[in-house]
């Protein structure tokens, strides 16, 4: 296969020299320093944008972890109301499952919204944000 020349492609048009000067608008000392800043700001807005993916993804496996808590203390509950019923546990036994499990619960709801602020971290941190199509709703109230 053979490639070709963009020049050697039927009707292509050949690049023309350029006729103007361009002025450098630093002087050629200022530019390193130029250069220095923006590739400066460019590692500053990585470690941003990368904290906050890194804290985005931490708090994501924390809410599973105490998502599976909550669902294995509800079974526990279950299976603890069901042997107190039985005759096999006394009723201390089965608050005790339940305290465990409004624990996880109330350990669950704040890392639901930290992972809801993370997200909005890493959003802000990418530089962008989202439009909402009920924005047009909430502006008329």
């Amino acid at each position: 296969m053979t490639l070709l020349k963009p020049s050697s492609c039927p009707g292509a048009v050949s690049p023309r020299p350029s006729t103007t000067s361009l002025a450098p608008a630093a002087t050629p000392a200022s530019i390193p320093g130029y250069l220095r800043r923006r590739w400066k700001r460019l590692l500053e807005a990585w470690r941003e944008v990368d904290d906050s993916l890194l804290v985005y993804d931490a708090e994501q496996r924390r809410r599973n972890r105490l998502a599976s808590a909550v669902a294995l203390n509800r079974r526990g509950l279950g299976i603890a109301q069901q042997r107190y019923k039985a005759g096999a546990l006394d009723y201390l036994d089965v608050l005790n499952v339940q305290k465990q499990l409004l624990d996880a619960q109330g350990q669950l709801e704040p890392s639901k919204a930290n992972a809801a602020e993370n997200l909005v971290a890493s959003c802000k941190s990418l530089g962008g944000g989202w439009e909402t199509i009920y924005a047009n709703d909430f502006a008329g109230r």
